[in-house]
């Protein structure tokens, strides 16, 4: 792994708060970030904010139904 100078020697810590993720039947499905709509994909959540820890994922499909992770 090359190193860059603006890279930290050590990893920085992860935030970890809570993503609700909302996929409306297979579609895109909308980013909820602390109340925050945040369109896009889960793959794209991970690329958009690699410090964050996604916790929870939903599927909306008659209310609002836990994915386990």
């Amino acid at each position: 792994m090359a190193m860059y100078p603006h890279q930290p020697l050590k990893s920085t810590p992860r935030r970890s708060f809570h993503i609700d993720y909302i996929d409306p039947l297979g579609g895109p499905g909308t980013l909820v970030m602390e109340g925050l709509s945040v369109g896009g994909t889960l793959k794209d959540a991970e690329r958009r904010f690699p410090e964050l820890t996604i916790t929870r994922v939903y599927l909306q499909a008659n209310g609002l139904k836990r994915i386990p992770s």
